[in-house]
């Protein structure tokens, strides 16, 4: 999870794209195309972007060790028009499949 809030901060969107499994899917419609399209048009429009953990909770799933999930509320600052485009915390939830030495993002959902 740090090294997917660092890399959009420093708005490395090859770097984050190399986070993603190659099944993302955010909002259980939205794949890789519409994470790298909403990353451009983000990191063009604002010149500063924060991603503040105001709770991060992550855990191994026990019956599927190759799965792993993070529960997080997540505050975005120094920006608007974000997507999703509020000012309160969201509360977003992760799920990471393993691939090899290194967990991919698979699937985040907020609300």
């Amino acid at each position: 999870m740090q090294a997917l809030q660092d890399n959009l901060e420093a708005k490395k969107t090859s770097a984050v794209m190399d986070l993603l499994d190659s099944q993302f899917q955010a909002q259980q419609e939205l794949d890789r195309d519409w994470a790298k399209r909403t990353m451009t048009l983000m990191f063009l429009q604002h010149a500063n972007v924060k991603i503040v953990a105001l709770t991060r909770d992550s855990h191994i799933d026990p019956s599927a060790p190759q799965t792993g999930y993070t529960d997080a509320q997540v505050l975005l600052t120094g920006a608007e028009n974000i997507v999703p485009d509020a000012a309160a915390p969201y509360a977003v939830r992760l799920q990471w499949l393993r691939d090899g030495k290194q967990w991919k993002l698979h699937k985040l959902d907020w609300n």
